[in-house]
C-alpha cells in the first residue's frame, strides 16, 4: 500500500482488514532524529502489520531498520551504526487502556483515534540510538592512545598514602 506517511491513519481500520505497510522513509523526513544526529543521507526500511489481539486491542508488529552515521565518543570520528527495532506495539487511546495492555507490548498513544506512522517509525529509531556510540576498541583510531593512558594511569590517592606513611 502506498500512502503519505506524514498523515494520520486510523489504526482500527487497518487492523480490521489485516493491513500491512512496508517501504522506505528518507532520514531527512525525521526531524526529531536529525536534531540529535544531524542531517543524514539514507533511508529507513520498515515493515508493519496491523491486527487486533484477543483483548480487542489494536497491535502493530514488524521491524524497522536503518544505518545511521554517529560520532564515536572515544575518537570523535564518524562511524556507521546499524539500528534494528522489532516493533510490538499496542495502540491506546487513553490511560485506562494502559491497565489492560499486555506487558510484552509497548504502548503508543493514538491522538483522536489516529496514528502517524512516520512518528511511530521515528520514535522506534530514537529508542534504538546508543547512549554513547563507540567503535569496537580494536577498530577505534583512538585505541592506541587509550592503551597508553591505561598504562600511565596512576592511583589518584597515591599521594595520600605517602602522607599517611610519613605520620606513622
Amino acid at each position: 500500500m502506498s500512502s503519505d506517511l506524514s498523515i494520520y491513519i486510523d489504526p482500527g481500520k487497518f487492523a480490521g482488514s489485516g493491513e500491512r505497510l512496508s517501504g522506505l522513509v528518507n532520514l531527512a523526513d525525521l526531524p526529531r532524529l536529525t536534531d540529535l544526529i544531524g542531517q543524514q543521507a539514507g533511508d529507513v526500511r520498515y515493515g508493519l502489520a496491523f491486527a487486533i489481539n484477543d483483548k480487542g486491542l489494536i497491535i502493530i508488529t514488524g521491524e524497522i531498520k536503518s544505518e545511521l552515521t554517529l560520532v564515536c565518543q572515544r575518537c570523535l570520528r564518524e562511524m556507521t551504526v546499524p539500528v534494528h527495532s522489532l516493533v510490538n506495539i499496542g495502540i491506546v487511546v487513553d490511560e485506562k487502556e494502559l491497565e489492560i495492555i499486555d506487558e510484552d507490548l509497548d504502548p503508543f498513544l493514538a491522538v483522536d483515534g489516529k496514528v502517524s506512522i512516520l512518528k511511530l517509525i521515528e520514535d522506534e529509531l530514537l529508542l534504538c540510538l546508543p547512549i554513547a556510540p563507540m567503535h569496537d576498541e580494536a577498530d577505534c583510531p583512538a585505541a592506541e592512545s587509550l592503551q597508553e593512558y591505561k598504562a600511565v594511569k596512576q592511583n589518584p590517592f597515591a599521594a595520600l598514602e605517602t602522607l599517611k606513611r610519613g605520620k606513622t
